[in-house]
């Protein structure tokens, strides 16, 4: 069974929920242990809008969810209740029967311990109007005033009965209840997956940035002040002075720009906004200071200039600074900068500018556009964040076959492409960092368990899953890595788990690919051990049996459930319909969630027809 849902789609939470769910009352029946199976829901709801690691429990998670979240969310009458904790220490015992308890629970017998340990405490927040959420307050008003919440004419009469002012409820706690449903609950703040960030050593980070613009240009800007320079009244450089430094510095500044139609003429730094901000951003890390009309070196700044990472971080911190300042002649002023790094962040793949540009008008309240973009993009390459590319050849063939399908006409724009840069990387870990946002990189996951590490790597590129499984097996000895990327392999009902699995196993050589042989009987790994050695060249695929070949394609399929059906559906009909045959007889534990899906969304009506029967003599087989 699949235990970790870090991040996943509701969707693909509530199916393997179900599916432990039904083994869980399974479990029960055959110990005849008296257990509400909704309740074990519950347990689990709580643990996926948590963290999502829904075998890992300890005494901070059972307190969070006995004493806030089921009395948050759950109505239950005085027999209901008395079924809870009975229900949570069986489903403790259940998770460690079934080997699904995470190895960095507590022992499922200081588990039971706390569970009893909390009875008291867990009666009274169920009994506390306090601990309601809105839903719960209601019917709890309702049930109190004899109204059976059950009932929508009574409902109705009573929500009346309410406003009318003739029955009263207490509002000051009915407010902190809504704002608490409204503004999020700070006892239970809500748990967002944290990105997998791959960043570079610190050596390798200072190299780029030393090769930084805005690093050179801050240098330079401090040693062109020398001993000191004359400034304006406001403390602005004069034009004479921007002269000589947009072109010693290379800020790209126009003297004669022309903004909304019209020439707009600089009288001193003021004006100039590329000069404007990295003066801004020189004093506001103090390397230099404004004094009695001239401005001086900061004698301390000596140590911060000496190293470029430093020097590159402090610059960073102060990216709304100069935002601020390049913005100021412009109406609207839209900050991209943060947007740009966390939409590219959040891409496996350099993004084409369209499609950044899509995102960002989808997250942006003020109006923008491709100047915009290209303005804020360029700031941020001179921080080394980012690739500006234009696309060629065939990449720029591709590129214009999928934003035709789109609708994007054939402008400049459309060619190029953004790529984000190991310092880029960096500059989205500051930013989550300086914003309270969890953050996760490889080296946190070398510390993790394998279901967490393949979990958490299901959507790294290909060079960040290698340098990440590395990490991982350097922090374990061989023979632990084996046997426990061969439970996760044998235990899992997530064909892309699995495959994954089996990924990290193949990089422990001869002894990882005898433990995928090893699994070649296994009757849910076995068939997926034969695709993947099959395709790792180490066996040929005549030895695999039909039921072993119909399983593989299976996996495969299940592991893109969103195409599923147009990728089962490229086949020869006649092809579908042979394999629509066999499916039943492969044993698949999710052969069920794959034919209901062919059956209800498959264009052509024969082959979804043969999809339904299928789906029939599955469920004949019991």
């Amino acid at each position: 069974m699949r235990m970790v849902f870090t991040g996943a789609d509701p969707e693909v939470y509530s199916d393997g929920a179900r599916r432990i769910l039904a083994k869980f009352d399974t479990w029960a029946q055959v110990r005849e242990r008296a257990v509400d199976v909704y309740l074990a829901d519950a347990m689990l709801t709580q643990r996926y809008e948590s963290d999502g690691l829904l075998g890992r429990w300890n005494e901070k998670t059972l307190r969070d969810m006995l004493l806030l979240w089921m009395p948050r969310h759950l109505t239950l009458d005085e027999q209901e209740q008395a079924t809870v904790l009975p229900t949570v220490e069986a489903f403790f015992d259940f998770l460690d029967d079934s080997d699904l308890l995470d190895e960095r629970s507590e022992p499922v017998a200081v588990l039971r311990e706390t569970t009893q340990r909390l009875a008291t405490e867990f009666a009274t927040a169920m009994a506390d109007p306090a601990n309601f959420g809105i839903s719960k307050f209601w019917a709890a008003e309702m049930v109190n005033a004899g109204v059976d919440p059950t009932d929508p004419v009574a409902m109705a009469e009573f929500s009346d009965l309410v406003q009318a002012g003739e029955i009263e409820v207490d509002q000051q706690l009915l407010t902190a209840i809504a704002q608490r449903q409204e503004l999020g609950d700070p006892d239970l703040p809500a748990q967002h997956a944290s990105m997998v960030f791959d960043l570079l050593g610190e050596d390798e980070l200072r190299e780029l940035a030393g090769e930084t613009k805005i690093v050179a240009r801050l240098r330079g800007l401090f040693e062109w002040v020398g001993e000191g320079r004359a400034v304006t009244s406001k403390g602005s450089f004069k034009l004479e002075d921007c002269r000589e430094l947009v072109n010693l510095l290379d800020t790209g500044d126009e003297f004669d720009a022309e903004i909304d139609g019209q020439v707009f003429r600089p009288k001193t730094s003021f004006d100039l906004p590329e000069l404007h901000g990295l003066f801004e951003a020189a004093k506001a890390i103090h390397l230099v200071q404004v004094t009695k009309g001239r401005v001086l070196r900061v004698p301390a700044a000596t140590t911060v200039l000496e190293d470029p990472l430093r020097l590159w971080e402090a610059a960073f911190a102060e990216l709304d600074v100069i935002d601020e300042a390049r913005y100021r002649l412009y109406e609207p002023s839209p900050y991209l900068s943060g947007p740009i790094l966390s939409g590219l962040a959040a891409s496996p793949l350099p993004l084409p500018a369209p499609i950044l540009l899509t995102m960002l008008e989808e997250t942006v309240e003020d109006g923008i556009d491709d100047t915009h973009l290209e303005s804020d993009a360029r700031l941020l390459a001179d921080f080394g964040a980012l690739k500006v590319a234009e696309a060629t050849g065939e990449e720029l063939d591709d590129l214009q076959e999928f934003l035709a399908e789109m609708d994007f006409g054939d402008e400049p724009m459309t060619r190029q492409i953004y790529e984000l840069l190991p310092l880029g990387h960096l500059a989205v870990w500051t930013i989550f960092a300086a914003n309270g946002i969890p953050t996760t990189t490889i080296e946190d996951l070398a510390d993790e368990t394998a279901e967490v590490l393949v979990t958490r790597l299901d959507e790294a590129t290909t060079e960040t899953f290698e340098k990440a499984a590395d990490g991982w097996l350097a922090k374990r000895e061989p023979a632990r890595a084996r046997a426990e990327l061969s439970a996760l392999a044998a235990r899992t009902d997530d064909p892309g788990q699995r495959l994954s699995t089996f990924q990290v196993l193949g990089k422990l050589g001869d002894e990882g690919v005898e433990v995928i042989r090893s699994l070649r009987d296994h009757p849910s790994a076995g068939p997926s051990a034969g695709t993947w050695l099959v395709g790792a060249g180490l066996l040929d695929a005549s030895e695999l049996s039909r039921s072993e070949v119909v399983y593989g394609m299976l996996d495969v399929l299940l592991t893109m459930p969103d195409e599923l059906v147009d990728e089962f559906a490229t086949q020869p009909r006649d092809v579908q319909l042979d394999l629509l045959g066999d499916i039943p007889k492969t044993g698949h534990p999710r052969a069920a969630e794959a034919l209901e899906m062919i059956a209800t969304e498959h264009g052509d009506k024969v082959v979804a027809k043969a999809a339904r029967k299928a789906l029939y003599r599955l469920g004949s087989r019991g």
